[in-house]
């Protein structure tokens, strides 16, 4: 994707050039790629799981071939353009490294502070302080975080969905209401999951406020960064791994012990979230707010 700069409300922003091809058929072909992909993949993985077909065909190779399906599609849209131009532009996203530090802090350590905070509000609400994980799940930390990066989603997903179709989307929506957007679409993309045996999903209705959620956030870095999809990448891994660590020590919290439900945990943290974004940042770009003369 050819990316250009263009000056909004005094800052520069992040947005997708016009394209030849017609550009109105690029987003719905980015997405008709990206769940066709993933779908086809995911589904036979979920009919093979059942016992209702019979493939020779590994699962965890057809589970990675589906998560791969946002880069897939978003590639081949891109390449669309002769030359290579706009599939250099898009993967280059990934080497925007040089943003300030105080956003590799917040991308490695935003959902690990909200985990923290849920621990306080159970402890408030007269639960109990969960074990510390063991010594051996902290030392496979990086380890995990390296799978997850390269394997979990949080690399060949964001190419697609923040590289490719967010840009796309706030040229027509604005950034708040195309990351809304965005995130429902994205939490649809994954539904084959609950179908495939061996998946622990939570239910549908209470995972998709979280990633309606993530997708704001991730807009946010993403616009906050100029474009750095590697901001974009590492926040992605981190929500996913500590989901993971928190996930393992509320589990081993007593049964008394939990006092937070999930409609405090997967849907008022997450809103309140989205909100305190929109009243932060300018709804149009996600960034701050512009400087108004004569204000303070």
């Amino acid at each position: 994707m050819h990316v250009s700069r263009v000056s909004v409300l005094g800052r520069d922003a992040p947005v997708a050039a016009a394209a030849t091809l017609p550009a109105r058929a690029g987003l719905p072909l980015y997405f008709a790629g990206a769940f066709g992909v993933t779908w086809l993949c995911w589904g036979l993985a979920a009919l093979i799981g059942r016992g209702l077909i019979a493939l020779p065909l590994p699962t965890d190779l057809l589970m990675l071939l589906g998560g791969l399906g946002p880069l897939l599609a978003a590639l081949a849209v891109a390449a669309q353009r002769p030359g290579g131009a706009k599939v250099r532009a898009l993967l280059g996203q990934l080497l925007r490294w040089r943003v300030g530090p105080v956003w590799y802090a917040v991308a490695l350590l935003a959902w690990p502070a909200v985990d923290l905070v849920l621990i306080v509000l159970n402890l408030a609400a007269g639960g109990t302080l969960p074990p510390a994980p063991p010594a051996s799940l902290w030392l496979a930390v990086p380890g995990l975080f390296l799978r997850t990066v390269l394997l979990g989603g949080g690399l060949y997903e964001e190419v697609g969905w923040r590289g490719f179709a967010l840009p796309r989307l706030q040229e027509q929506f604005g950034a708040l209401a195309a990351s809304l957007l965005l995130g429902l679409v994205w939490a649809a993309w994954h539904l084959p999951l609950w179908f495939v045996p061996g998946q622990e999903m939570p239910p549908f209705l209470l995972f998709v406020p979280n990633v309606v959620a993530l997708s704001v956030v991730l807009a946010w870095l993403y616009n906050g960064t100029q474009g750095s999809l590697l901001i974009v990448a590492l926040a992605h891994t981190a929500n996913n791994v500590a989901f993971r660590v928190f996930g393992q020590a509320a589990g081993g919290l007593p049964e008394d012990g939990l006092r937070v439900g999930p409609l405090l945990t997967d849907v008022a943290v997450p809103v309140a979230l989205v909100v305190l974004l929109a009243l932060l940042t300018d709804p149009r770009t996600l960034t701050r707010r512009p400087h108004r003369a004569g204000g303070p």
